[in-house]
């Protein structure tokens, strides 16, 4: 059973991460004034998604019945996640081949974007210690990292008793491998010791998630669920806004604190769980998965073909902002009903009658 709340949490959290992917891709920030904290500490928002997987995951298959069928969890995570990778890296590359080798535009050639990076991202395993530099749909790090998490989150609850115990340990190991890293290592990237920071990073959210569902049990409202869920969102505006704080900073209270503060809010509380059932954030949250894989092909698209038509855009335009976002939004919704939804359907009907 989908908790819509969370559903719509998530799809305004992948907007967030629209937005700071728009001045790394187009080079302007509309409207800075109110979306400086996208801009700078969006990609942390990616940190929540890996705190919501543990918790939905938990929800959806660590119960006594679905919990020793470690092959059907697995047909249905690659249902899920697999089919629009795979279109959006078949995609990302032919936008960038035609634009690099077609019409030789050098701003759109990386190093990472070769047939060994390909590879990588063909398997998912791009952002799990093997990536020499960013590559192809850039944002598909997560969808990597997170895939290859979920995989050993099947084989615990599959094989592993005492499975809070083990997480916790999880969560010890990954936030003590964090917290020895660099400001620039977190901020960018790099390598971690023996593995990659973002593959750490998602198992430190992933399984804060799973410890979350653990303790988090009943449906009970009550009015100060409220008051602590603005209380997340104040703070989190306020450590990127106002408090001057490093990176690592928010990184950590965001991953720690907030992110899971909030989560807990949002299943306790009256008004905001209404607002968040919304028909029109359920939706944002439907296509959540859509728009974070489309986001930024789409965005190379528009900024590749205007260029060739040589059309001066002023990208720190708001419309031109809002016209994207609204573009987007009408394509991944496309994209979800029209092949998001058969894709993974197909999928599992065939897995069901072999």
């Amino acid at each position: 059973m989908r908790i819509r709340e969370l559903d719509s949490l998530r799809g305004l959290a992948s907007l967030g991460v629209v937005l700071y992917h728009y001045p790394i891709v187009f080079g302007a920030r509309p409207a800075a004034g109110a979306l400086e904290p996208f801009y700078n500490y969006g990609l942390f928002l990616v940190d929540f998604f890996f705190v919501l997987s543990g918790f939905v995951l938990s929800h959806a298959y660590d119960t006594d019945r679905k919990r020793g069928t470690l092959r059907t969890n697995l047909v249905k995570r690659v249902a899920r996640i697999y089919p629009l990778h795979l279109l959006t890296l078949l995609a990302t590359a032919a936008i960038l081949l035609v634009f690099t080798r077609g019409f030789d535009l050098a701003e759109f050639e990386r190093k990472g974007n070769d047939a060994y990076h390909f590879v990588l991202n063909l398997f998912l395993v791009q952002r799990v210690g093997l990536q020499r530099f960013e590559s192809f749909n850039n944002p598909s790090w997560s969808i990597s990292t997170e895939f290859w998490v979920s995989v050993g989150f099947f084989l615990v609850i599959a094989f592993v008793r005492r499975k809070a115990l083990l997480y916790a340990a999880l969560v010890v190991l990954s936030f003590s491998l964090l917290f020895a890293a660099s400001e620039q290592t977190i901020a960018i990237g790099h390598d971690l010791f023996f593995t990659d920071v973002c593959l750490t990073r998602n198992v430190l959210g992933f399984f804060i998630g799973t410890l979350l569902f653990k303790a988090c049990r009943g449906e009970r409202k009550w009015i100060g669920a409220d008051v602590v869920w603005v209380a997340c969102l104040a703070a989190f505006a306020w450590l990127t806004t106002g408090a001057d704080a490093s990176m690592k900073t928010v990184f950590f209270v965001s991953t720690c604190v907030i992110f899971p503060a909030l989560l807990v809010a949002t299943l306790h509380s009256r008004f905001a769980s209404a607002v968040l059932q919304h028909r029109s954030l359920t939706l944002l949250g439907d296509i959540s998965y859509s728009t974070y894989l489309i986001h930024y092909p789409l965005m190379l698209l528009l900024k590749g073909t205007l260029r060739i038509l040589q059309v001066d855009v002023d990208y720190a335009q708001p419309g031109w902002l809002v016209g994207y976002g609204v573009a987007l939004i009408a394509l991944s919704w496309l994209c979800f009903r029209r092949f998001e939804l058969p894709t993974q359907r197909w999928i599992n009907a065939r897995y069901a009658k072999a």
